[in-house]
């Protein structure tokens, strides 16, 4: 049986994505991280999916779970927070936060 890379994963996401079907563009991404170890960094990429998707809440929880693998970093900070704000809730401290 052939090894199947993260190489794989990532072009048919991209595929997906660019014919607008972020729907199975997320699903090949998140069966990568189950699939191919060592592709953390990719869950930027899920993110966003989920934004261009409008699906926020899905990408607040891959934002935290990036926090959780990586360590919490900028883009996640400014990108939750901008999700924060297009919810109306400008106020919700992101070093408080627990879901």
């Amino acid at each position: 049986m052939k090894r199947v890379t993260s190489t794989f994963y990532l072009l048919a996401s991209n595929i997906y994505s660019s014919l607008g079907q972020f729907d199975k563009a997320t699903q090949v991404l998140e069966a990568m991280f189950k699939e191919v170890k060592g592709t953390e960094a990719y869950l930027y990429d899920l993110a966003a999916l989920y934004l261009y998707n409008k699906k926020e809440d899905e990408a607040l929880k891959v934002y935290d779970r990036a926090e959780s693998l990586m360590g919490i970093d900028e883009v996640s900070s400014i990108q939750k927070q901008r999700i924060y704000l297009d919810k109306g809730n400008p106020e919700k401290p992101l070093w408080r936060e627990k879901n």
